[in-house]
């Protein structure tokens, strides 16, 4: 029955997006799914990516997804793109909430669940620096499968608050993508000694040294470096 399906598009006054539809052969009830895009080419070629889906039983409702066919269909469409950094960073963290969670279905993942997943990674003693850094990757990470329609809306995550007492730190430390985009922006500005920079770079980001603390000088000396 399910070569019965034929996905179609039509528009909507009230979408700036075209729509997606079909009619469900066994309950006759019309199913629809945003397009993602106002231009008619790519929304018949997604639907005919979804009508294939649909046909041979590779689509699942939002709610029956799985968290690992979730995290392939993220990984595959949108981090492949994205810098080694990046990657690894990402699936350090959806190795957390694996281990901590365990999330069988994508919509386990609520507002409840990501409270507790914090509470226990600060329970086993993680830096709020570093619980910050991961709650971006999974909040990105959630944020596409909202974009995607396969999650209804983001949990709430808090983000993690400064303690009483503590120093309020001069700007932010770098994440792993601006840093990789800081090394590609090298060759560019310094061509004639691009390998140096790189490794101070590198150093700086892997021993956590303030600049002053990494590059040693002598008398007026200063480094000049400028990323732009």
């Amino acid at each position: 029955m399910n070569d019965e399906i034929k996905v179609t598009v039509c528009k909507y006054p009230d979408r700036a997006n075209l729509v997606l539809r079909y009619v469900d052969p066994l309950t006759g009830k019309q199913r629809t799914k945003s397009a993602g895009t106002p231009h008619e080419a790519e929304a018949i070629g997604r639907a005919a990516v979804w009508e294939d889906e649909l046909r041979t039983g590779r689509y699942q409702a939002p709610s029956k997804l799985t968290w690992a066919e979730f995290r392939k269909r993220y990984e595959d469409e949108k981090l492949a793109t994205r810098a080694p950094r990046t990657r690894a960073t990402a699936a350090v963290a959806f190795g957390h909430l694996e281990r901590v969670l365990n999330p069988d279905r994508l919509s386990k993942l609520t507002s409840d669940t990501m409270s507790r997943f914090q509470a226990k990674l600060r329970e086993e003693g993680m830096k709020d620096t570093t619980l910050a850094k991961n709650l971006r990757h999974i909040h990105a990470a959630l944020s596409w499968g909202v974009a995607m329609e396969l999650l209804v809306k983001v949990p709430k995550m808090h983000k993690p608050e400064r303690q009483r007492g503590a120093k309020l730190m001069k700007g932010r430390p770098i994440v792993a993508e601006e840093f990789d985009r800081m090394l590609a922006a090298v060759p560019k500005i310094r061509p004639l000694d691009a390998p140096e920079w790189e490794r101070l770079l590198r150093g700086l980001w892997l021993s956590g040294l303030r600049l002053g603390e990494a590059v040693p000088y002598r008398g007026t000396w200063k480094l000049r470096f400028k990323l732009t």
